[in-house]
């Protein structure tokens, strides 16, 4: 295989800490460092992370993507046995002071039997738990265990690994939730959470257990998904505690939306304001398309695929009923609004979608402020009420010509006759 380039970026626990810091939250990135992360933390430096090195000169674990056409196509993955720990003089005073300042801490254990594995830090984190929400995401090949009074966060096939009563082949929620319990209340865990990709999130504390359902959405190349729900989960959970702030916590950090290169993962529940951030933060085109997709047809999909093809990100703006019904009159939408959302965001050239009241667009647009807005030719570029607003935001507007003569007014018709 030739490579014909190759980019170095943070792994995970890192692309976690720079898209945080990229919306405006102070971040202290607690690590051991490699020999070769100097550009690495350099980078993180520049997006505002704070890198408190606890020690130098270890092996850390690597991931090599090998991208085909915007496709993972191999991974190889390096983890190093970790000799004897090296720490900095400094490294645990800076550790201290960084949780002691903290309203959330994450844990990225990536089960090396590393920095994790002292004493003092566990005793550390443990400590912060009485005051802030501190979620470890958890490693099952870790020679320790999670302080008692932390969240614990697991994928299914690593809390399969941990528990060994749950079947490898079994992603049953009614099974999980005895097991979940039975481990939390055994190790004196505040609460448990194992995401099921698909299948939903498992929310157990010790008031009672709940199983969050997900919309899921299509990536191509995501890095440190895990580390940035646990990250999201404890940013949540910093409102309230109990199992009402878990349950709210889970449906908000649930699914990820990951811009297709991987540099950073966002979580859905997203909004319009999350997404502009993380695009511009990654350095994407956005583009936008509006309209009411209501009977979604080949029309459609001409229009949102030559629009995808326009830049990074495509973000369907998308009438509500009220509006169609203002818009379109009696009878329509004849699709209501969840069921229209739900289908374009299946759709794989489509990133996200968001919904506007209003007759137009306008609105939404002044809070997305995309690059690019596409519409079909069937509409005129020079009198689409919303032009005065996309050519004082300097959008390039796009007119995509019709390949089809479709249209939902003329299906309902041929329906109705």
């Amino acid at each position: 295989m030739d490579a014909l380039e190759s980019t170095v970026t943070p792994g995970g626990a890192g692309n976690c800490a720079q898209y945080f810091a990229s919306q405006r939250l102070h971040i202290s990135f607690a690590t051991a460092c490699g020999p070769t992360d100097a550009d690495i933390t350099s980078e993180l430096a520049r997006f505002g992370v704070r890198v408190v090195p606890l020690a130098n000169n270890i092996d850390v674990p690597s991931k090599t993507r090998y991208v085909v056409d915007g496709r993972v196509t191999a991974r190889v993955d390096t983890t190093p046995k970790v000799a004897e720990i090296a720490w900095r003089h400094d490294g645990f005073a800076w550790l201290t002071m960084a949780i002691q300042q903290a309203t959330t801490v994450t844990v990225s254990d990536y089960g090396l039997n590393c920095t994790l594995a002292s004493p003092a830090v566990q005793s550390l984190v443990s400590s912060a738990s009485a005051d802030v929400p501190v979620v470890w995401d958890f490693h099952p090949r870790a020679s320790y265990l999670p302080p008692q009074g932390v969240w614990v966060k697991f994928n299914l096939a690593d809390f399969q690994t941990f528990a060994t009563r749950v079947e490898a082949t079994s992603s049953a929620a009614a099974k999980l939730e005895a097991v979940v319990g039975s481990v939390g209340r055994k190790h004196g865990w505040c609460g448990i959470v194992v995401t099921r990709g698909a299948d939903g999130v498992v929310v157990w504390t010790h008031e009672s257990t709940e199983v969050v359902p997900v919309d899921p959405i299509a990536i191509d190349v995501a890095i440190g998904a895990g580390d940035c729900f646990a990250a999201c989960f404890a940013q949540e959970l910093t409102s309230a505690r109990g199992v009402d702030a878990a349950r709210e916590a889970a449906a908000t950090t649930t699914g990820y939306l990951a811009l297709r290169d991987g540099r950073c993962a966002v979580p859905v529940g997203i909004n319009a304001s999350q997404l502009i951030k993380a695009t511009r933060y990654a350095r994407k085109t956005m583009v936008v398309a509006s309209g009411c997709f209501d009977l979604l047809h080949a029309g459609h999909l001409d229009l949102l695929q030559a629009a995808r093809d326009l830049g990074d990100v495509l973000v369907v703006l998308i009438n509500s009923d009220a509006s169609i019904n203002r818009l379109k009159g009696s009878g329509r939408p004849a699709i209501p609004l969840e069921e229209r959302s739900r289908v374009l965001r299946a759709l794989r050239c489509v990133d996200a979608v968001v919904s506007f009241d209003e007759d137009t667009p306008c609105k939404a647009l002044e809070v997305l402020r995309p690059d690019v807005y596409v519409k079909g030719s069937d509409y005129e570029l020079d009198r689409l009420p919303e032009r005065t607003a996309l050519l004082r935001m300097g959008t390039r507007m796009v007119s995509v010509p019709r390949i089809r003569n479709t249209s939902t007014t003329a299906i309902i018709d041929g329906i109705s006759r």
